[in-house]
């Protein structure tokens, strides 16, 4: 992915609200609500915005093949075992 300065999944979801998402290591983050991120912490500040019940929608590049993903912000209970 040379001469990409996108972000790139670094490995698959398996806590937080993203869990649920088909989001996988690898996955290069193309737009974010189409905005283009270069740089996690600014990622992160976007994200932060957001509350429970809104969306946003996420442009990846995932083997050569653009497509769209849906990320929602759903509350979850915590399970205690």
């Amino acid at each position: 992915m040379d001469g990409l300065d996108n972000l790139i999944i670094q490995s698959q979801p398996i806590e937080g609200v993203s869990r649920n998402v088909d989001f996988q290591k690898g996955d290069v983050i193309l737009f974010v609500d189409d905005k283009r991120f270069t740089d996690i912490n600014e990622l992160r500040m976007y994200l932060a915005q957001f509350r429970w019940n809104d969306q946003m929608k996420f442009r990846i590049l995932r083997d050569g093949e653009e497509t769209e993903k849906i990320l929602k912000f759903i509350p979850f209970e915590n399970k205690k075992e």
